[in-house]
């Protein structure tokens, strides 16, 4: 998207095909009132994400990829394996789900495993076992008989000029706690197997991938002689929030290789390259705002006609005064022949698509958390891209716990309305946390320096990758892999007016890592990544994804 040489940015490379090209997916956060408005001006697909071609698809589509372990297995011809997909299209949308589900625990099973071979013995086993009550089932006569394909000769249409048609999906958050139960040694974590949540955003972006491209389904590895992968093109329209949930399903199911509990979907996953459109229309828009101060191009083709309130496109229409009055026929031809905003939007967008051609490169970062249940500590991973935050921005917001969700900690709390400004002042003079921050600067060689350990009492600690308008002082990129830690001793709250003044109290280092402590385990902290509310956690700990 930027034009800008001095970030990481590279050409567009890979094979977008005239399918991929004509259809693309646009994936909304309908719970923003833009977002609403804007899939009604944008001429698209609009898709049901509760119909059968879009939740059970997904679900029979990932069924097959976690049941290629047991179709590849047997030395079976081309054509039966091919008739036993054919036949697992067959199933009821219930025996689907019962089918998915079953799956899922067994991969999810095999992952608590840390030995391949064990997890690959469990993995066999439990998909034998579902498939030998699916054989059952047919020989009992509930389920269809299988019956071999019939091959059908396919015309193809030579290429022409196609216009994008776009498809709107509408995500759904159904986040799932994943932890590790772990025994602590020292005061000092060791690494940890990272586990992401899963968010449901990989089953969306699988049926994204699977849909653009049917051939990925099929599990095959991407051809050595042609390392040009397909691509596939998603315009992701929503704020901070939206961008964090379907970066966690991204890392879950590409970055990671890995879907449902440890299952590889390698050839789903390395042969395509996913490129994402973004659209502001949240009610923060950190990491758009940011391109549109250094790059015009998208600041006047996306940016400003989407988050300025003005009109797409300025145009002139009759004055108060020629009420009552007949337009004369030259002005009603003029008005009946202007572009409609749907007609603007649509275009608007379809440029974006045509025209963007350089890519963004975004360093991901993890999050990993400790917290206590009772006397057990846990760990989950967490992944973000914008800034994590401890201290008033996160205690400000922060909620009653919802004590029916175990390990909620792993997953997105609800989080409060911001405080009114004479709250928020009363707050931000009173609050501090106990904690000792551990990190190694970097100097602006790239060098490390002595490892810095602070404990003391702090009002804030931030970890920022993308800077906000306000925060013009720091030298962090989103194309970097250091980090701007700044840390905010308790002596300077009172001298606060606001949450934008914090990074004017701040002692700011760069750092590729940070470790913050709870100095007493007793009194956990939460934690804003990305602008979604975390924890509480009696330890965080920040690296590189």
């Amino acid at each position: 998207m930027l034009s800008d040489e001095r970030f990481l940015h590279k050409k567009m490379r890979g094979k977008i095909s005239p399918e991929s090209r004509c259809r693309t997916y646009v994936v909304l956060n309908l719970n923003c009132n833009d977002a609403k408005l804007f899939c009604s001006l944008l001429r698209c697909n609009k898709i049901d994400q509760d119909s059968l071609n879009n939740v059970m698809d997904s679900k029979l589509l990932l069924s097959l990829l976690m049941l290629d372990e047991k179709l590849t297995d047997e030395n079976a011809e081309a054509a039966l394996q091919k008739a036993i997909r054919s036949w697992l299209l067959q199933l009821p949308a219930s025996m689907i789900s019962i089918l998915y589900d079953s799956l899922l625990e067994v991969m999810e099973n095999a992952s608590q495993v840390e030995q391949e071979h064990t997890a690959h013995e469990i993995r066999k086993d439990g998909i034998l076992e579902i498939w030998q009550d699916l054989e059952q089932a047919k020989m009992l006569g509930k389920l269809p008989p299988l019956v071999p394909p019939k091959e059908f000769e396919v015309e193809l249409v030579a290429n022409r000029i196609t216009p994008i048609i776009f498809e709107v999906v509408a995500p759904d958050f159904k986040w799932r706690p994943v932890c590790t139960k772990v025994v602590e040694v020292h005061s000092q974590p060791g690494p940890m197997l990272a586990r992401y949540a899963r968010t449901g955003a990989e089953e969306l972006l699988m049926n994204i991938i699977t849909n653009t491209f049917p051939a990925t389904s099929a599990g095959k590895e991407p051809d050595s002689a042609h390392p040009v992968k397909n691509v596939v093109r998603v315009v992701l329209g929503g704020g901070d929030g939206t961008l964090h949930y379907i970066l966690a399903g991204y890392v879950g199911l590409i970055y990671s290789g890995h879907l449902a509990g440890g299952i590889t979907i390698a050839g789903a996953s390395q042969s395509v390259d996913m490129l994402f459109y973004l659209v502001p229309l949240g009610e923060s828009n950190t990491l758009a705002t940011y391109i549109a101060q250094r790059d015009l191009w998208y600041d006047a083709t996306i940016y400003r006609p989407l988050v300025d309130r003005l009109p797409l496109i300025p145009h002139i229409g009759l004055s108060k005064d020629s009420e009552g009055r007949t337009a004369s026929t030259n002005d009603a031809t003029r008005f009946s022949n202007s572009p409609t905003p749907s007609k603007l939007l649509t275009k608007q967008i379809e440029n974006y698509m045509f025209e963007a051609n350089c890519l963004l490169k975004l360093s991901i970062y993890n999050c990993e958390g400790w917290y206590n249940y009772g006397a057990q500590h846990f760990h989950c991973t967490i992944p973000f891209l914008l800034r994590a935050e401890m201290g008033i921005p996160a205690a400000s917001v922060c909620g009653a716990e919802d004590k029916t969700i175990l390990h909620q900690e792993s997953i997105p709390r609800t989080s409060l309305a911001p405080l009114d400004e004479e709250s928020l002042q009363s707050f931000m003079s009173s609050y501090s946390f106990q904690a000792e921050a551990t990190f190694r600067p970097i100097d602006w060689t790239g060098k490390e320096g002595e490892q810095k350990i602070k404990a003391c009492s702090f009002t804030a600690i931030q970890a920022i990758s993308v800077p906000r308008s306000s925060e013009g002082r720091l030298g962090c990129d989103p194309c970097s892999h250091f980090l701007d830690i700044c840390l905010m001793e308790s002596g300077n709250a009172k001298r606060l007016k606001d949450m934008s003044d914090i990074i004017n109290y701040v002692s700011v280092y760069r750092a590729n890592w940070l470790i913050v402590q709870a100095e007493d385990t007793s009194k956990p902290f939460v934690i804003l990544l990305d602008g979604e509310l975390y924890g509480p956690f009696y330890r965080v700990s920040r690296a590189t994804c």
